[in-house]
């Protein structure tokens, strides 16, 4: 499996302020995201970051300023 639209996503920081925090989110349309229902949109950096990823691989992305390391740890649809 690799991440798409609609996949709902685990994953944990491995760097920054949250390293070791492990996150769930649902890449969703604009309309449907909600960051308090843990949907993002797929146009959002964080979604585009891991959109192509699979289950073990590791995504960078720029968040509160600062580049963040991510590793995938389980895909849903």
């Amino acid at each position: 499996k690799e991440i798409r639209f609609g996949a709902l996503i685990t994953f944990k920081f491995l760097t920054g302020t949250q390293s070791g925090v492990t996150k769930e989110f649902q890449i969703v349309g604009v309309d449907e995201a909600n960051i308090k229902e843990n949907k993002i949109a797929f146009v959002a950096p964080l979604a585009k970051a891991l959109t192509g990823k699979k289950i073990g691989e590791k995504a960078e992305v720029f968040m509160a300023g600062k580049l963040q390391e991510l590793e995938i740890s389980g895909i849903a649809y």
